[in-house]
């Protein structure tokens, strides 16, 4: 199991750290177990005290989507701006 990431978006990225682009990144699925599944953007907006709450709650599916996957899947993610 690998921590839930978060990264600047493209206006944070220039504003914050001087840089063009947020975080983008591929990850490719070499095995996976029946029925795994992944944890991958925000099903909405919230607050940063909401998201802190489920992050320090470990209540990851209340704010982030969950998707299936199996070996051979690619996923590609990309930070947006809002």
């Amino acid at each position: 199991m690998l921590p839930v990431h978060l990264y600047a978006d493209d206006e944070t990225a220039a504003r914050i750290h001087g840089e063009p682009n947020g975080k983008t990144e591929a990850w490719h699925i070499l095995w996976a177990a029946p029925g795994a599944t992944i944890l991958a953007g925000l099903k909405g907006e919230f607050s940063r005290s909401q998201l802190f709450d489920a992050f320090v709650a470990q209540d990851h599916d209340a704010v982030m989507g969950r998707y299936p996957i199996q070996a051979g899947d690619t996923i590609y993610s990309t930070s947006k701006s809002r």
